[in-house]
């Protein structure tokens, strides 16, 4: 048990910060009490008891702020979703009015979306005048706008930006194409299957994704025995049988069980393990030439490294090289050039990471990692990872596979550290945030440590000294994105399904892998919630039981289904953020900092808790 003495101590900290907070009239009612163990002996701070759990997935900062009845009441305002309400003054006054009435505190103001154009006035990165068609006035300034009139509201501005991502592949425009030398290179397999009869026809890279028409998909038939997994989109295969298509069904071995027109073979039971592939057009008549039943078919994976514009593997974000020193400075630039013209509360860091495990894999990527392992890399990139010709196979870990993994990290910490001193220098209390997923024991795959550097959660992947890359303590505030669509660990084993997939358990493993070194705001997509406005209203409740706030993506999804109502009903009532009670953070890393101590450096685990798997992301 933490040394209650050694906390009494450092808590007198939190004195003068919760007497500011208690007194402001915004603060909100004490929160109802939390169904978990507590410590015995409460501390009293300014007449308050502040209570602090037992267990790690609490903490100083749930204590502090539920008892006080602080909450982030954060909502999203996507940049190219809604440019067409942010696009005159009119509309940021009803989008701010809309907010308010709802009790929303925080906006995270999109102000460099994926396309890496923006909606501020910049010398340094292009301005967003064209969306799909529509041509926007260069001389609006939306962010200057939308502060002049939330802070008339009191509410807080923050903007977001896009930071490694500087163009849009689908339209093929951002400033990432100037500059060529600057995106990442992209690493995965050029995939074909194999007739008996030796014909090939490629398929693309990604399994389980629908081709475009004449083109081979190739999916992992479900698991007959599972019960449908409610956090994911409909098996892709079941989507994708056209009805003019041909498909065959595979075993696990290769041999060939069945092949037919596309809406015959959806309908048949599909053994564990079995491959489905189909296709109209060029692909289904291939099929239908080439396979037989009885036959075998091969899958092959040759390696490929590509620039991200040429890669058809990557589909969306054209991301640049976070590895690049001039990249680095581009996006400090900008982040200091918002920060030091615009009276922001903060600057939030979106898509600050690589585009996923297979970036970057560039020549200054390899040097750099060259440099810190000492040596030089005789079999790359294979001496990191491979691909097997079994599409649905896991990536096959090279001999310095862990040691990537940390490098990868340690560079978006350097940045992370880098950026948020040259965003503080720029104005005196800006805040520096950051946008993740809350999946932390899969969110290595884009080279991100969001974590504390004090947790170690010591998954196999991890080296010894992974866990020294976190950045939280970098950071004011961290929103993870807590997407499950179930509540509750008791909806989950109520309904059969997966408890660690739940709202519930997403936000807890965040507050203990942030580890009360920066506020944690969990983050709901709403789409996640259909036609359910309770089950929306539920997921909030829950995310501030189990963070210190929540962050509602996106205010355009609350138009287009008319359920701002709905988010003023789950909210309740107004609230003080807890960054905006000055000191408040700083008492609250001090009082925990004293209950780490009886832990020692780098010891927390949180066990079966961390086994929270990825979700669909917005």
């Amino acid at each position: 048990m933490p040394q209650l003495y050694s906390f009494a101590i450092a808590s007198l900290l939190l004195v003068p910060a919760l007497a500011s907070a208690q007194s402001s009239s915004r603060m909100a009612q004490t929160a109802a009490p939390i169904d978990r163990p507590l410590l015995q002996n409460p501390t009293s701070i300014n007449d308050m008891p502040i209570v602090l759990e037992a267990e790690s997935l609490r903490g100083v900062a749930n204590a502090v702020t539920h008892q006080a009845g602080l909450a982030g009441h954060v909502l999203c305002v996507d940049a190219t979703a809604n440019i067409d309400t942010t696009a005159t003054r009119q509309g940021i006054e009803a989008l701010i009015l809309r907010a308010k009435r709802a009790h929303i505190n925080t906006l995270l103001f999109d102000v460099k979306p994926l396309g890496g154009e923006v909606l501020y006035k910049s010398k340094i990165a292009p301005y967003l005048t064209e969306w799909k068609g529509k041509k926007y006035d260069p001389n609006f300034d939306r962010l200057a706008t939308t502060i002049e009139v939330a802070k008339r509201h009191g509410i807080s501005v923050f903007a977001m930006m896009n930071t490694f991502s500087d163009g849009h592949k689908l339209f093929k425009s951002g400033p990432g194409y100037a500059r060529p030398q600057w995106q990442s290179v992209s690493y995965n397999a050029l995939r074909a299957v194999q007739a008996q009869n030796g014909e090939k026809m490629a398929f693309p890279s990604v399994p389980n994704e629908v081709a475009p028409l004449g083109q081979l998909s190739v999916f992992l038939a479900p698991d007959p025995a599972a019960k449908p997994n409610p956090n994911l989109p409909p098996n892709a295969a079941k989507t994708s049988f056209k009805p003019d298509g041909t498909s065959a069904l595979v075993d696990e071995g290769g041999k060939i069980l069945v092949v037919g027109a596309a809406p015959m073979i959806a309908a048949l039971p599909m053994p564990k393990g079995a491959r489905v592939l189909t296709g109209a057009g060029a692909a289904g008549a291939w099929i239908a030439a080439n396979l037989r039943v009885g036959e075998g078919v091969k899958f092959s994976a040759v390696p490929s490294l590509q620039k991200m514009a040429d890669a058809p593997w990557e589909k969306v974000g054209l991301f640049v090289s976070p590895h690049n020193p001039e990249v680095r400075a581009y996006a400090t630039s900008i982040a200091r050039e918002i920060a030091g013209n615009y009276a922001v509360d903060g600057v939030v860091f979106d898509r600050m990471r690589f585009s996923g495990l297979g970036t970057d894999f560039s020549d200054l990527a390899r040097a750099e990692f060259e440099k810190t392992l000492g040596k030089r890399v005789e079999n790359w990139p294979a001496d990191v990872l491979s691909y097997a010709d079994d599409p649905f196979a896991p990536v096959i870990q090279g001999p310095l596979y862990q040691q990537w993994l940390e490098f990868r990290a340690a560079t978006i910490q350097g940045f992370t550290r880098d950026a948020a001193r040259e965003v503080r220098a720029a104005r005196r209390g800006v805040q520096v945030g950051v946008y993740v997923g809350s999946w932390y024991s899969d969110y290595y795959g884009v080279g991100v440590n969001w974590a504390a550097n004090d947790f170690n959660a010591g998954y196999e992947w991890m080296t010894p000294e992974y866990f020294r890359t976190g950045y939280a303590q970098e950071l004011d505030w961290i929103s993870p994105g807590c997407y499950y669509p179930v509540a509750t660990r008791a909806d989950a084993l109520a309904q059969g399904f997966d408890p660690q997939a739940t709202v519930e358990s997403a936000a807890a493993l965040s507050n203990a892998v942030v580890n009360d070194v920066a506020w944690v705001h969990g983050a709901l997509y709403l789409e996640n919630y259909n036609n359910k406005p309770d089950d929306f209203a539920r997921a909030i409740a829950v995310c501030k039981q189990a963070t210190q706030g929540v962050m509602i993506f996106d205010a355009v999804h609350l138009d287009q289904r008319g359920w701002w109502p709905v988010l003023e009903r789950a909210l309740a009532q107004d609230a003080l953020a807890p960054d905006r009670v000055p000191g408040l953070l700083a008492g609250v890393r001090s009082t925990a900092g004293a209950l780490k101590t009886s832990r020692g450096n780098g010891g927390v685990t949180v066990g079966s808790m961390t086994q929270v798997p990825i979700s669909a992301t917005p």
